[in-house]
């Protein structure tokens, strides 16, 4: 079991402090599902397969689980400086997924851009004299308060102007379907003198010209049991358990599933049966049964089992 720490800078309620968390490979291939994909890319978008499978092992190639800490890989090391790029901003979305559920309690996150795709009125409007860059994700947890995340990616350490500077993309949301987000993180991954993955959860004050953001709390569930079942589902079903359908996805050795108490939930628009299955699952570590040991349920339904070499 790897220890990622994670230190949180600038926090209004004086909970500065560095955490060590624990970090294994279940919890990383979850995140790197939950992350999303790229919004940019058009719904069924010809070649997708292919880019998501990319995209999910982008973490996988960039990551060593192995020790007490995650580390880089030597494949990560030795890249070429566009393929690191691209292996790290997808290290930066899975570990914003990762602390936002282990340190916030916070398992739905979802790409703004990707949210207006499911909305029938834009959850964020452009204006031609507004050219500030939107913050990532909004995420909600298993009590309906909103956090605003800016995910980042470094090779090393950011600088106090590093995070000044990305702190402007996170404040840039005022409200959430008229409540205050609980915090507006700016989520950065980076590598230590040492090549081992660390986090940074910085929280900026708001800004006066944030916007105040307004959508039907359904659609936000839907879309993102939605975005997962286009994920998961044009995998082959490998096993079926008490809880739904595993599928063996592009990332090799393991196998995912969504669980089809909380797709049902969220999709029959029942919140606060979906709070209350996050609240009573996120805690647990597998099913009932021999033939399904390994399997972990996480706190958006999320089930993710390794398999043995």
């Amino acid at each position: 079991m790897s220890n990622i720490t994670i230190e949180r800078r600038n926090f209004n309620d004086g909970s500065d402090k560095k955490l060590t968390v624990p970090c294994d490979a279940h919890a990383i291939v979850r995140a790197s599902i939950a992350a999303g994909r790229n919004p940019m890319h058009p719904p069924e978008l010809a070649g997708e397969e292919y880019d998501r499978k990319a995209r999910e092992n982008r973490v996988r190639s960039a990551v060593d689980l192995s020790g007490n800490h995650p580390q880089a890989t030597e494949n990560y090391l030795e890249a070429r400086s566009t393929n690191q790029g691209h292996m790290t901003e997808a290290v930066a979305d899975a570990f914003c997924a990762f602390t936002a559920d282990a340190e916030f309690n916070v398992p739905w996150l979802m790409n703004i851009e990707e949210l207006n795709r499911y909305s029938p009125q834009p959850v964020i409007e452009r204006s031609d004299n507004d050219s500030r860059k939107r913050t990532d994700f909004i995420g909600q947890d298993q009590q309906g308060g909103w956090y605003v995340f800016e995910a980042k990616g470094r090779k090393k350490k950011p600088s106090a102007t590093d995070l000044t500077k990305w702190k402007d993309q996170a404040k840039t949301i005022k409200t959430v379907n008229n409540i205050e987000p609980k915090h507006h993180i700016v989520a950065v991954t980076y590598l230590n003198s040492k090549s081992g993955w660390e986090h940074i959860s910085y929280d900026p004050p708001v800004d006066e010209r944030a916007l105040a953001v307004e959508f039907d709390n359904r659609i936000f569930f839907a879309a993102y049991y939605m975005r997962l079942n286009r994920r998961i589902r044009p995998y082959r079903i490998v096993d079926e358990t008490p809880n739904g359908y595993l599928y063996s996805i592009g990332i090799k050795g393991f196998q995912v599933g969504v669980h089809k108490d909380f797709e049902k939930a969220a999709f029959e628009g029942e919140i606060g049966r979906l709070f209350n299955l996050s609240s009573s699952v996120s805690s647990e570590s597998g099913v009932v049964g021999e033939r399904h040991a390994g399997l972990r349920i996480f706190g958006d339904g999320i089930m993710v089992r390794m398999m043995e070499d």
